[in-house]
């Protein structure tokens, strides 16, 4: 066999046949290696629809604000390893200054944007890398009457390296919540197996939408254990958070074509970027006195 045509050989887990890496896998990797130097990934993961994009670009958007204490910084300067980033977040900003969602990720890569945020009281500042890829492509790990099935090389690739320092966002609207307790319980079954480094990492479950949910006497754990049961019985540990979101008021106008968000909800943005910076800061996201965990010196 040819040098260029062996399959990554970081790649561990079961003895199951992993997808076919590209012929220019080696470089692929040395790339993302050195790109990953004091860096810290945010795995994006919902179904199809889901609205991982108009999270994303919510949090940039929220924490670019006068009332934030620091400055968030979006690189991919020029036609550098994170050009196709900052081209999202130009469309995501777009998007978000005519007040529509912007346009869904387009399957067959990874998109990989990088933001620096660096807090004006002299905290530590932080690297971030966040992970955006379509649903259609993340719904491969399903299991089907077929049997087990696996994720393609431009996702595995992130979920393979040990050394690569991951905590996972994890989405779905709540009036979708049913229907995707199988498709993330089904993704938190594929890392165990393939990728078990990582399962005892932060994962981050948020229930969007929340603002347009019937009101209820339950707290949102309440929630996610009737509707969610499978994914609940993998994610209720402390070192794990559930949350609600919504990224502002959004309004269906029948002759727009597309839902207008009338305005957006920046603190709820914002209470999600510091369960990200603590997460990979040990900086607690609430009060001092709050339980916090730093999973990454």
């Amino acid at each position: 066999m040819q040098e260029s045509s062996k399959r990554y050989e970081i790649f561990g887990g079961s003895d199951a046949p992993e997808p076919e890496a590209p012929a220019d896998a080696r470089e692929i990797l040395r790339s993302l290696l050195l790109a990953s130097e004091d860096k810290h990934f945010v795995f994006l993961f919902g179904s199809p629809a889901s609205g991982k994009t108009a999270v994303l670009g919510g949090l940039l958007q929220a924490m670019q604000r006068p009332e934030v204490p620091g400055k968030l910084y979006v690189h991919g300067a020029g036609n550098g390893y994170f050009r196709d980033g900052a081209a999202l977040w130009g469309r995501i900003r777009e998007a978000f200054g005519r007040q529509a969602f912007p346009p869904r990720t387009e399957a067959g890569k990874t998109i990989q944007l990088q933001a620096q945020y660096v807090p004006t009281d002299g905290s530590l500042p932080l690297n971030l890398i966040f992970l955006e890829m379509a649903g259609e492509d993340l719904r491969e790990v399903m299991i089907t009457d077929a049997g087990g099935k696996a994720l393609p090389f431009h996702i595995l690739q992130f979920l393979k390296i040990p050394r690569l320092k991951i905590s996972f966002l994890v989405m779905t609207a709540w009036s979708d919540a049913a229907r995707d307790d199988e498709t993330i319980d089904d993704f938190l079954s594929f890392l165990n197996e393939e990728a078990p480094h990582l399962i005892d990492n932060r994962f981050i479950l948020l229930i969007t939408k929340w603002d347009t949910k019937p009101k209820s006497s339950g707290s949102i754990d309440d929630f996610v254990r009737a509707n969610m049961p499978s994914t609940y019985s993998k994610l209720a540990a402390a070192r794990n958070v559930i949350q609600p979101f919504s990224i502002g008021e959004v309004v269906s106008i029948k002759d727009a074509g597309e839902d207008i968000i009338a305005s957006f909800d920046y603190a709820s943005s914002q209470r999600l970027f510091r369960r990200i910076y603590e997460t990979f800061t040990g900086v607690p996201s609430e009060a001092p006195t709050a339980a916090w965990w730093q999973f990454w010196k």
